[in-house]
């Protein structure tokens, strides 16, 4: 509550009893109070719904499971839960008309939230990688996003709380309500069949730019290593620009209505929601390997080779702050 409605709630009270007609006035400045809380929580929700940024934290696909009370929306009485929350982040290259089962997946990232919730970690896992029993990373999402999910478990230890499932229509109906970010692209992104050129420099990234951003690595220096690089860049700037101005609830909900058959959320969508609603723009921090890392006498991808099993260690104890510190070269320059 601020000063100002504090000082308004006080004087109230002390003329209450010698003013009889201020019972309705006083249950107004209420009302009003308790709609401008919802104003705030549904700004923070949808800053985090339409960065995608927790794009695995919070996509409200759960618009319509909301209590709806007079004054708007409002999310249903609950705690934040305590510990850290981890998200398994998956950009899929389906196409309209391509048959189930044929869609591999572009960008594969864990999504670490601290438990101090003043953080959140976007850590690239290589989507050319090999697991331990021989199948890269990407295939599996061949098998559905529950088969990357157990992968990715099996492969890092860490529990995952839920998986989202983006397509590019999706990411371009976020760039459309959120709005163009300012990006430099170093190096530039050659033009490829359907998709067109970003030149070396910085651009105003919107829908048209999207694609091309977050798909190219044709003559990439390092491939798609560049590629997931552009992809942590963008959606850190785009959850800054949306975390910083907020969205109205009538551009939440026509968000949600072109994004969500792009988009799929596969948890507990009420909690992820919640938290989403109690974040106050936390710090964005990328990581990722810079280059392809192959094994030894095989085309064959490792994936974080040597510093794989501290990195892990990290994401389940909440330790990633400590070992970003000792491992700089992973950790994205802003």
């Amino acid at each position: 509550m601020s000063r100002i409605e504090e000082e308004l709630r006080a004087t109230f009270a002390r003329h209450e009893a010698s003013t009889p007609a201020s019972g309705p006035v006083r249950q107004k400045i209420d009302f009003a109070w308790v709609r401008a809380k919802r104003r705030r929580a549904w700004r923070r929700t949808a800053g985090v719904a339409a960065a995608v940024v927790l794009a695995g934290a919070a996509t409200p696909l759960v618009i319509d499971n909301l209590q709806h009370r007079e004054g708007g929306p409002v999310l249903p009485a609950a705690v934040d839960p305590a510990g850290p929350l981890d998200v398994l982040l998956l950009g899929s290259d389906r196409r309209e008309g391509r048959e189930p089962g044929t869609s591999l997946a572009d960008t594969v990232m864990l999504l670490h939230l601290t438990a101090d919730r003043k953080q959140v970690y976007l850590i690239s896992l290589p989507r050319g990688g090999v697991l331990p029993g021989g199948e890269k990373l990407n295939w599996t999402l061949m098998r559905g996003a529950s088969a990357t999910r157990d992968a990715v478990e099996g492969l890092t230890g860490v529990e995952l709380d839920a998986t989202v499932t983006v397509e590019l229509r999706a990411l371009r109906a976020v760039s459309a309500a959120v709005g163009d970010v300012t990006m430099c692209v170093r190096p530039g992104i050659v033009a490829h069949p359907g998709r067109k050129a970003i030149p070396a420099g910085c651009h105003d990234i919107g829908p048209d730019e999207v694609e091309p951003l977050l798909r190219g690595r044709w003559k990439l220096p390092n491939g798609s290593y560049d590629r997931d690089h552009n992809n942590r860049a963008y959606l850190r700037l785009l959850a800054g620009e949306a975390m910083a101005g907020g969205i109205s609830l009538s551009e939440l909900q026509a968000l949600l209505t072109s994004a969500g058959k792009g988009l799929r959320v596969d948890g507990d969508e009420l909690t992820l929601l919640r938290v989403a609603a109690s974040l106050d723009e936390p710090e964005l921090v990328g990581i990722g390997a810079k280059k392809s890392a192959r094994r030894e006498g095989s085309r064959d991808e490792a994936i974080y080779p040597g510093v794989g099993p501290g990195l892990y260690a990290a994401i389940r104890d909440d330790r990633l702050a400590e070992w970003a510190a000792a491992n700089p070269d992973y950790v994205d320059q802003r």
